[in-house]
């Protein structure tokens, strides 16, 4: 190879390596952009629950932002787990089930399956309830009091017999 080639071969390379550390500088700002976004939308909505006081604006313009987030980091499951909560203060609760669904396919978290039993428990959906509720009480025992008395009395029943 000759001197030239050499030279031209390492301005290649370095305009490689630059444009990549500009695109994932891109992604991690777009990351971080989205991680802001959700604790913005979460303190809003934890805020309203503790007072009682549902804005439905304010959830609404939390929607548009978190899709948004959404779409930036699509391998954050807190991101469609937000999403699911603010429609279920809503009252949405098909698309709030639908948005923890995709949580769940991002990462199967005992806190997503614990919202999606409790969804899928409120709308009828009694079967798929039961095995999110199962395995989110798999994952975090501790969280027995948060399951609906009805799926409670049914895990039970489901449940092997002690030895």
């Amino acid at each position: 190879m000759t001197g030239l080639a050499r030279r031209i071969l390492g301005v290649v390379i370095v305009v490689a390596v630059a444009a990549a550390l500009v695109y994932q500088s891109q992604r991690a700002l777009a990351r971080l952009g989205a991680s802001v976004v959700l604790e913005g939308a979460e303190l809003t909505a934890t805020g309203m629950v503790s007072t009682g006081r549902i804005d439905r604006a304010v959830l609404g313009r939390n929607l548009e932002a978190l899709r948004r987030a959404a779409d930036a980091a699509p391998g954050d499951p807190r991101i469609p787990l937000a999403i699911g909560s603010h429609h279920l203060l809503l009252g949405n609760r098909a698309a709030a089930a639908h948005w923890y669904r995709l949580a769940l396919e991002v990462e199967p978290r005992p806190e997503i399956l614990l919202n999606l039993g409790r969804t899928e428990w409120a709308v009828g959906e009694e079967i798929a309830a039961l095995e999110h509720l199962r395995q989110a009480l798999l994952l975090e025992p501790a969280w027995l009091d948060q399951i609906p008395q009805g799926a409670l009395a049914r895990l039970g029943a489901l449940a092997p017999p002690a030895p």
